[in-house]
């Protein structure tokens, strides 16, 4: 049933990337990695994909905070998907 989840279509020319967000320290480092993703890759949207668990909340937080950082603004879409890989909620993030 998770597997499920992993492979919803995103659409065409994007790419996936998995971050562990359950880290006490080091967060800035992701921050930084992420603004490089608005800045230097020049990405016009990014969807953020989170499971419903508490601990996966900390990825839009981390999303956030490099947006609020970076000197261009991308509209940020948030997916939450259940552990049985059913789309919950589905939205756009305002910062």
């Amino acid at each position: 049933m998770i597997q499920k989840a992993l492979f919803i279509p995103f659409g065409k020319n994007c790419f996936r990337n998995i971050f562990p967000t359950k880290l006490d320290e080091g967060q800035d480092v992701y921050v930084e990695k992420i603004k490089s993703l608005f800045e230097d890759a020049k990405i016009n949207t990014l969807t953020v994909m989170i499971m419903q668990v508490p601990c996966c909340m900390g990825l839009v937080s981390l999303v956030r905070a490099a947006l609020q950082k970076s000197k261009r603004k991308v509209p940020i879409k948030s997916i939450v998907v259940s552990i049985k890989g059913e789309i919950l909620q589905e939205g756009w993030i305002s910062t």
